[in-house]
């Protein structure tokens, strides 16, 4: 009898998890299907590590093949406390300033992602949970579902990632 009971309880976890990521997705979805990430055109923000003294991030252009900015921001006051731009500038000449930095990271932050993309055409991809490639994508009107292949369509102009367990 207890053997019944603890397959029953577990099947019944599973089912519970997957609807609530689910609704998860879907509140994502709602939350930001039509807010404006214009701002952050060609651009792709990566977080790498969080502890209780730094959170530590990955900004680069969007598909540029150059080594990103690594910066540390303090998990408390939400301020960036260095900035390590030697990769970039060796490699690319740099491509953001320290001002365009903190502008992307503000509006990161903000969000509350582990991953945000936007490419050339105003694709957003995101990640909300994990430090992992994006799972989402809010498809621009500019782009052909084509250009999503890895991608298969969710609802509305949402994608999610071919092979995501939810």
């Amino acid at each position: 009898m207890s053997r019944i009971f603890l397959i029953a309880m577990l099947l019944f976890c599973a089912l519970q998890s997957c609807n609530s990521n689910q609704k998860s997705i879907d509140k994502i979805i709602s939350k930001y299907d039509s807010s404006d990430f214009s701002c952050l055109k060609n651009t792709y923000i990566e977080t790498r590590s969080v502890n209780k003294d730094d959170i530590v991030l990955l900004v680069s252009k969007y598909n540029l093949h150059c080594n990103p900015y690594i910066v540390w921001v303090n998990s408390k006051t939400k301020k960036i406390t260095r900035i390590d731009d030697n990769l970039p500038n060796r490699d690319c000449a740099g491509y953001f300033t320290n001002t365009e930095i903190k502008f992307y990271i503000d509006f990161f932050l903000k969000l509350n992602f582990m991953v945000l993309g936007v490419d050339n055409e105003d694709n957003v991809y995101i990640n909300p949970n994990y430090y992992d490639v994006p799972y989402l994508v809010r498809k621009s009107k500019k782009t052909n579902a084509k250009d999503l292949k890895d991608y298969k369509l969710y609802k509305g102009d949402w994608y999610i990632k071919k092979g995501y367990k939810r």
